[in-house]
């Protein structure tokens, strides 16, 4: 097909008339359809209801004129008296004839009636022209006069030709054709009741009842288009109100107050606007949750094993369109047999499933932004209707489980898909840290941290029949802190997957931290420890891949969930220090800092400092350490003592506390030295026999292996080094 295309296009402006007649294809193979199809409804209806008013006027037209039968009884009435007069002495008188006269309702049934007729014989003759002239407009726009003929020619006849069908308004004309039918009809129904009122007038309010209930439906119906363009009940009465309204708007005579917001020449008080049957609104408040349903319930099940990954990778951008996504995410997650294909489809996609290595093709990232946004809504409603049955809607219990467990897979396997398997993992915590903060305000019966409730738990999240009863929501978080899924069932561990931001219980022991309401916060803050930990482990390209997934655990925990008082009384673990070294951050741990230093030049520098979604990452640690005792860690550790520095060459020393070329230092009074000079400084204090040379090459040796591009150091007091 595209080596026959390829020659028609000779020339550059030729991607223009193809480009026309392409789009025009399917307009030019119904429009004639449409009129044909009208037309010929049109020529069956007038067709019987012209017989119908014939028969009504064969015995209506007769009283216009005098009765024969009438003249014919006058004649032999006056032969009666006559012979009368000559039979007998007393003279018969007859009164005289009284002339012909029709009666007015005999001439308005007449008129109506004859007008009726009429009217629908000339539909028919229209509706035949109109067919005459669809046959004329398909052979038209299908002639060539050459079959060689360029594009431009044919493009140039098809313009021109539609043009003409546009100006002369052949889809109007056809409109008012059934518009005439409509008034035929009226007018035939006029004269019969005005035909049946001096015959019965029992029989004609009958019939006068009936006429006005449909009349007043037929009103009723032709206005509702009017308030909703969706509705499908169009009449001619519906455009002759829409005109009247547009007159209405352009009369200078009404109050400005009326059409200030809908003045003339706008699209509001455009005829066309007015009775299009199309959406006109703004696309963000479009897919409401009835809306949505209609097309889940008549896509979904059309929807086969070939194409359901490009559903699933559709769906968050549908999500984020919908006006109140919750309504749609909660549909979702009771949806059993989709929430079962999900499931399937994430322990397929496992390496583990295949027997497959460690090396695997990445899920798409949008997969897992779909988990994320469904476990939002993942057992809400048991916590929002709680005490209500809501049995239907925990269907899919067992199968909201066995997703997370497959993600909580993905994020222990080195793979393009760990880091937005770890994000995704971190939603969900999120996302049962604020169900179980809810369900703690609403007083729902939950013992939280029951460790001998949890080995059973363990085996009820295994069932396909597993339901979530109402003391069992703090230990579904308990599952994704400690436990493991071997694509089947989860199985339980001692220690929490989650990096502790205390050296304390309350960070290390999952079971202590869901004792108490405040213990949700810990967890909240250990779950953004944890995502910024495997954010600054990552690869750019990871990174980039997950940024959708990113910002939410990070941005409101402190709000939502916030630490006790006396929080900031407790000593930070080892892994909070480690990530604010990842992270550049070593200013943080000198004494008297206000944490507003910006990272140091490093692996992470680029990132925490030039994408919005490290910004957020170097806040939320901001957060942590406003939270952390780094007074008492400095005390511990004791790795603030000075050190007296080797005696290097003052050329080797420039060169170490010189900036590189391509550092930005923002906010940070400590320079890394190139790593080139690192052998050289290193080979100089194992030689150096200066008091303090060990404990810097010490330094350096153990600051290269925490992961930094090179030791820091500063110059104070003109020769006294730090440990940063």
């Amino acid at each position: 097909m595209t080596s026959k295309a390829k020659p028609m296009l000779e020339n550059s402006e030729d991607i223009l008339w193809s480009t026309y007649l392409k789009a025009a294809e399917d307009e030019d193979r119904t429009r004639p359809r449409e009129w044909e199809g009208n037309t010929g409804s049109i020529l069956t209806f007038t067709g019987l209801f012209a017989a119908t008013v014939a028969a009504f006027i064969i015995e209506s037209y007769k009283s216009l004129s005098p009765d024969s039968g009438d003249r014919t009884v006058a004649l032999l009435s006056q032969i009666l008296a006559a012979t009368a007069n000559a039979s007998t002495h007393d003279t018969v008188i007859l009164a005289p004839a009284e002339p012909f006269t029709v009666p007015t309702t005999s001439i308005v049934t007449n008129a109506l009636w004859f007008s009726s007729l009429l009217i629908a014989l000339v539909c028919a003759l229209l509706s035949t022209l109109v067919q005459q002239w669809s046959r004329d407009y398909v052979r038209d726009i299908s002639r060539r006069r050459v079959l060689h003929e360029s594009l431009r020619h044919r493009a140039y006849n098809h313009i021109y030709i539609r043009m003409g069908v546009n100006r002369y308004g052949m889809d109007q004309f056809v409109s008012w054709i059934v518009a005439l039918v409509h008034l035929s009809v009226f007018l035939f129904a006029s004269g019969l009741l005005v035909f049946l009122y001096p015959i019965n007038p029992i029989v004609a309010g009958i019939a006068t009842g009936v006429l006005g209930l449909f009349t007043s439906i037929y009103i009723i119906a032709s206005l509702q288009p009017l308030l909703d363009r969706s509705c499908p009940y169009r009449t001619p009465v519906t455009y002759l109100i829409a005109c009247a309204y547009q007159i209405t708007l352009q009369k200078w005579w009404i109050d400005p107050r009326l059409w200030l917001h809908n003045k003339p020449g706008e699209s509001q008080g455009n005829l066309r606007y007015i009775v299009a049957r199309q959406y006109q609104g703004p696309q963000d408040h479009f897919l409401t949750d009835r809306r949505f349903l209609f097309a889940w319930e008549h896509s979904y099940p059309h929807v086969t094993s070939e194409t359901f990954e490009d559903l699933l990778k559709g769906l968050p951008s549908i999500i984020q369109l919908h006006s109140n996504w919750r309504e749609l995410v909660s549909y979702l997650c009771a949806d059993d047999h989709m929430m079962g294909r999900l499931s399937d489809y994430l322990r397929r996609s496992h390496p583990a499933f295949w027997n497959k290595d460690q090396s695997y093709s990445a899920v798409d990232n949008r997969i897992f932004v779909l988990v994320s946004f469904l476990s939002r809504r993942m057992f809400a409603l048991e916590v929002e209707r709680c005490g209500e049955s809501t049995e239907n809607d925990v269907f899919t219990s067992s199968h909201c489980l066995q997703i997370l467990g497959s993600v909580s897979s993905f994020a222990t396997v080195n793979g393009p898909s760990q880091l937005s398997a770890s994000l995704c993992l971190s939603h969900a915590r999120w996302s049962f840290l604020k169900l179980c903060k809810d369900a703690l305000e609403k007083d729902v019966p939950a013992p939280a941290g029951r460790k001998e409730g949890a080995p059973s738990l363990f085996d009820q999240t295994s069932r396909n029949d597993f339901r979530l009863h109402d003391n069992s929501l703090s230990d579904l978080l308990l599952r994704l802190t400690t436990g493991f899924y071997n694509g089947y069932t989860w199985i339980q561990s001692s220690t929490s997957h989650l990096l502790p931001l205390h050296d304390h219980d309350c960070c290390k022991s999952p079971d202590a931290a869901l004792t108490h309401p405040s213990g949700l916060a810990h967890v909240a803050a250990c779950n953004a420890l944890s995502t910024i930990a495997d954010l600054l482990a990552s690869a750019d390209d990871q990174r980039n891949n997950g940024e959708w997934l990113m910002h939410e655990p990070l941005l409101h925990w402190d709000s939502t969930l916030p630490m006790a008082e006396n929080a900031h009384q407790n000593i930070p673990s080892s892994d909070f220090i480690s990530t604010l070294r990842s992270a550049g951050l070593h200013a943080w741990l000198d004494p008297g800092s206000n944490f507003t230093t910006g990272p140091a030049v490093g692996p992470n520098y680029d990132f925490l400092t030039k994408t919005p979604y490290g910004q957020v990452c170097v806040h939320a640690l901001r957060k942590l350490a406003q939270n952390v005792d780094l007074a008492a860690y400095r005390t511990q550790s004791g790795t603030m003592s000075p050190l007296i520095p080797p005696q290097l060459p003052s050329s080797t020393l420039d060169r170490i506390l010189a900036p590189p070329h391509d550092a930005h230092v923002i906010h940070n009074p400590l320079t890394a030295p190139p790593l080139s000079l690192l052998p050289e400084v290193t080979a100089m204090l194992e030689q150096s026999d200066t008091p303090g040379a060990t404990e810097l090459r010490t330094v350096m040796v153990d600051q290269q292996q925490d992961g930094l591009n090179s030791p820091s150091f500063s110059r104070e007091e003109g020769n006294v080094w730090h440990d940063a």
